[in-house]
Parts: C-alpha cells; sequence; structure tokens
C-alpha cells in the first residue's frame, strides 16, 4: 500500500507541475469573465421572464375586476327590472370574478417581491461583473510586467557567462602588475632602484620641454 501511495503522489505532483506549467493567467481570466457575463445573461432572461409572468397577472386582475363591475351593473339592471333570478346570477358573477381578481393581486405581490428580488440580484452581477472586467485589466497588467521582469532575470542570469571575456581581461590585468611588481622587487634586491629610471624619464622630459619652450619664445 505505501509504494502505490507513494507512486500516486508522484503522479499527482507530476499532473499538478505540469498544469501550473501549461495554464495561462491571461486566458483563464478572460474565460472567468466570459462565464461572468453568461451568468449576467442567465439572470437577465430570468428576470425577463419573471417580470413577463408579473404583467400578465396584472392584467389579468385588471379584466376580472372590470369584468367584475361589468356583473355589477348588469345585477343592478336586473334589480331595476325587477329580474331577481337575473340579479342573483350576476352578483354570483360578480363575486366569482372578485375572488379571482383577490387572487390574482395577491399572486402579483409575490411576484412583484421575486420580480424586485432578482432585479437587484441582476444588478449585483452586473457590478460584481464590471468590478472583475476593471480587475481583469490590472491583473493583465501585472501578469504582463511580472514575465518582462521575469525575461529580464532570465537575460542577466545568462550575462556572467557573456562576462567571461570582462573576467578574463581583468584576471590578465592584475597578472601583468604582478609581474611588474616582481621585476621591480627583483631589481631592488640586486641593488638597482626602479624610481632612479622614472627619474631620469622625468628629467629627459623636463629638458625637451625646456628646449622646445626656448625654441618658441625665439621665434
Amino acid at each position: 500500500m505505501g509504494f502505490f501511495r507513494r507512486v500516486r503522489n508522484i503522479v499527482s505532483a507530476n499532473c499538478y507541475e505540469l498544469l501550473e506549467r501549461c495554464e495561462n493567467p491571461l486566458l483563464l481570466l478572460d474565460q472567468a469573465v466570459r462565464d461572468m457575463e453568461q451568468a449576467v445573461r442567465t439572470a437577465l432572461a430570468g428576470a425577463a421572464k419573471v417580470v413577463a409572468h408579473e404583467r400578465i397577472l396584472d392584467r389579468q386582475r385588471a379584466a376580472a375586476e372590470r369584468e367584475a363591475r361589468e356583473w355589477r351593473a348588469r345585477a343592478e339592471a336586473a334589480v331595476r327590472g325587477a329580474d331577481e333570478a337575473g340579479a342573483r346570477q350576476a352578483l354570483r358573477r360578480q363575486y366569482d370574478c372578485e375572488q379571482l381578481a383577490a387572487d390574482l393581486a395577491e399572486q402579483c405581490a409575490q411576484t412583484a417581491a421575486a420580480s424586485g428580488k432578482l432585479r437587484r440580484q441582476v444588478e449585483n452581477v452586473r457590478r460584481r461583473l464590471q468590478s472583475a472586467r476593471r480587475q481583469r485589466d490590472v491583473l493583465v497588467a501585472r501578469q504582463r510586467a511580472a514575465e518582462a521582469r521575469r525575461q529580464l532575470l532570465d537575460v542577466l542570469g545568462e550575462l556572467p557567462m557573456e562576462l567571461s571575456g570582462f573576467q578574463e581581461f581583468n584576471r590578465l590585468s592584475a597578472k601583468v602588475e604582478r609581474n611588474e611588481a616582481e621585476a621591480d622587487a627583483l631589481r631592488e634586491l640586486a641593488g638597482e632602484n626602479p624610481d632612479d629610471d622614472r627619474g631620469e624619464q622625468d628629467r629627459a622630459a623636463a629638458d625637451w620641454i625646456d628646449a622646445e619652450l626656448r625654441a618658441l619664445k625665439g621665434r
């Protein structure tokens, strides 16, 4: 069991690393925004159906109330015509219409509450979508900046190999200076003073400068 568990852990780790390498944050951000846009469209479609149902119920309620008034007028006309049976029948129809209108009014109130809740939810989803779009733009810029920094670090990581020529030049310069110092030390040990040569060179240069200066003044 331990062997198979280790194999499973190794496979899981390798798969996770592969997914991490293949995962493109920018593409996933765009897909997330598209999913949110689809959620908004779905919410809008649902809200539209509820609003449409609310309007249909309201029209049916208004029609029932209008029909109840019509039956009321018929009942009054039947009473004036001494038609008691007709008046009772009209009043019965008025009662039924008023009961239907009351039921429809209650359904309209419930539907209006649901419609208001859906409208608030849709507005909330819209705000979240707008915020997500703004955040996506910021995250895209940050991701691109991170990629640029990573590329720069990769280039800098390769520079030491390309700077080997400079390192070799510095090494050779130090070697020449060391050889000169060793030669001067040997001359000192042999009883010679390297500063004498430099003194003679300085005197020769001073003599040349004096001669040239006199020549210039003579002109």
